[in-house]
């Protein structure tokens, strides 16, 4: 949860203008893959297949410009093509697929808000 928490905190300041304010209430979390036992590492391991294991995240958020509320929205963030796509910016960080696929879903909500 840091690192989501860290990683919208930095798409905010990337793509929001000074006068808005962003509330993102997490509810729930779906990595990609799956964990599964790995008897020759001794720990859990994630798997990436590509079959119905893609990442997601539901969200309520809260935009604000000036004090009045813009948008004010449930969604569930899903990337079900992950794998079809590498992480641009991503691919040496913990949760690569799931920062790619919050990136481009701010862009698409918040980018156009941007004067």
């Amino acid at each position: 949860m840091h690192e989501i928490e860290a990683h919208l905190k930095q798409l905010g300041q990337r793509y929001l203008p000074s006068n808005q304010l962003l509330k993102i209430e997490v509810l729930d979390v779906d990595l990609a893959g799956q964990l599964r036992m790995s008897s020759r590492l001794g720990r859990e391991v994630r798997i990436l297949r590509g079959n119905a294991d893609w990442p997601s995240i539901k969200l309520n958020y809260v935009l604000e410009a000036d004090g009045r509320v813009l948008l004010d929205r449930q969604e569930n963030i899903a990337d079900m093509a992950y794998l079809q796509h590498a992480p641009r910016h991503y691919s040496n960080q913990p949760l690569p697929y799931e920062k790619q696929m919050l990136e481009d879903w701010f862009r698409q909500r918040f980018a156009a808000h941007k004067p």
